[in-house]
């Protein structure tokens, strides 16, 4: 069974910001969540946190962070963190799924950075392969969400 992942940092659930009092979620994250809507000034993004989804605690971000670090490390990568700042995590209910928000400082022309969005799809079917998968990638291409452009590639899963 093929199991589609969309590596579209954000979803199609982009939303004008409410009128709700704002409560800080954590100053790591530079945004504001109010009832099931997250604001991010840095990035000048709003989300609708869907139904069945729930944020990720900080605790719950940094064993992401490790778990991810450990498996790019058994697929002979080596993961750098600088200049990355998870902005948000969310987790879905009953199920494995998680989608996260990070933002990293490059400083980069055109051809570097359209390299460096190879390199990290390379690196992830990598570590799909590490671990008897057999990944299934499309090309990387540009699409446009409220304004913003996004690099976004399709990652499909078949058991190994």
């Amino acid at each position: 069974m093929k199991v589609a992942l969309f590596a579209l940092f954000v979803g199609l659930l982009m939303v004008g910001c409410g009128e709700e009092e704002q409560i800080h979620v954590d100053s790591d994250q530079e945004g504001e969540l109010s009832g099931n809507t997250y604001h991010n000034k840095r990035v000048g993004w709003t989300i609708k946190i869907p139904d069945g989804w729930d944020v990720a605690s900080k605790e719950e971000e940094t064993e992401f962070v490790s778990s991810g670090s450990n498996l790019a490390a058994g697929a002979g990568l080596g993961v750098n963190w600088r200049g990355t700042k998870i902005l948000l995590t969310l987790e879905k209910n009953d199920s494995s799924d998680s989608f996260a928000s990070v933002t990293q400082s490059t400083v980069v022309d055109e051809d570097d950075w359209i390299r460096y969005v190879g390199t990290q799809k390379q690196g992830g079917l990598s570590i799909y392969r590490a671990q008897g998968m057999i990944p299934e990638a499309s090309d990387i291409r540009r699409e446009t969400i409220d304004g913003v452009v996004f690099d976004v590639y399709d990652i499909s899963l078949n058991p190994g």
